[in-house]
This record gives C-alpha cells, sequence and structure tokens, in this order.
C-alpha cells in the first residue's frame, strides 16, 4: 500500500503511562479491544520481517485517531504515534495532537486524498486542510490540531513535477 488511512479510537495507553495509542480489535478475539502503541503499528504498516528486513513501507499514512500526535510529556521515552511512524520510515505522516471530532475526519479525508492523488504538493495540501477546517469546522480548534511528521528528499520538487507528467 502506498496510502493508508487509519480510523480508530485513540488515547492514553495507561494512566501512569504518558504516552498515547489507538484501539483495534484483538486478532484472537474481535470483541476484545487491544491497545497499540506506535511502534507496534510501524512494524505492522512497514512489513518488518523477523530477521528485521523491510519490504515495504507505505508512502503517506494518516490518522484519523484522537492524540495520534500526541507527545504527552518531554519526560516520557519516546514520541508521539505519529512520531514513531515516521521514524520507522513512512515518509509523511499526518495527525491530530488532541481529540479529534468526526467531521474533522471526514473533512480530512476529502481534502488529504482529493489533493495527494492528483499529485499536489503535500504541504499545500495541509494548508488546504487546515483552511477548510478553519472554516467548516470552526466551532473546534481541529485546524490547529494537525501535525504532519515529514521527511521529503532534497529533490521532492522535481519527483512531484515528474508524478504530475506521467
Amino acid at each position: 500500500y502506498t496510502h493508508v488511512h487509519i480510523l480508530a479510537h485513540g488515547g492514553q495507553l495507561a494512566k501512569s503511562d504518558q504516552r498515547f495509542g489507538l484501539t483495534l480489535c484483538d486478532a484472537h478475539d474481535p470483541k476484545a479491544i487491544k491497545w497499540v502503541g506506535g511502534e507496534t503499528l510501524a512494524l505492522a504498516l512497514t512489513g518488518v520481517d523477523q530477521a528485521g528486513t523491510c519490504r515495504r513501507t507505505p508512502t503517506f499514512v494518516s490518522l484519523a485517531t484522537c492524540d495520534s500526535g500526541q507527545v504527552g510529556s518531554v519526560i516520557a521515552p519516546g514520541g508521539s504515534i505519529a512520531h514513531e511512524l515516521n521514524a520507522a520510515g513512512i515518509s509523511w505522516v499526518v495527525a491530530s495532537q488532541f481529540p479529534l471530532w468526526m467531521r474533522a475526519s471526514t473533512i480530512a479525508v476529502d481534502v488529504l486524498y482529493s489533493g495527494l492523488l492528483r499529485g499536489n504538493d503535500p504541504r499545500w495540501v495541509l494548508y488546504q486542510l487546515r483552511t477548510r477546517l478553519r472554516t467548516d469546522s470552526d466551532s473546534t480548534h481541529d485546524w490547529a490540531s494537525i501535525v504532519a511528521y515529514a521527511t521529503a528528499p532534497s529533490d521532492f520538487v522535481d519527483q512531484l513535477r515528474n508524478f504530475r507528467n506521467l
């Protein structure tokens, strides 16, 4: 997969822990909830085998998950889920630092993927997303909550131009 969108509940992993995760169904019991941290999610998304070799990595991951960009505390080890995904080699990760309203999640999917799949510059698409959240969801602070962890090569602008010319 090149683009992955995750819609899930997020929150603090444990009351004593300053790290955040998201809730997924337990693989062994679909009725049970399993809390997953950034490192576990990164392993699942990057396709790392038992030898530690990465077989595939998505280019873009969007997390429509409360607190997925939340760092918690600078004292606690590790970063946010989004930071851990980016550190694992996923070039672009978009997340929310705080609780995310359902309407914002819907707007994010529309703006992000309509722009990205046209080959628009992700930096411009993020600007458009924040602007749209500010105008269409003006009773919330979702526009300010959106964060992006990105790693772009030095020839990124040329890559975008080549993609659009295909």
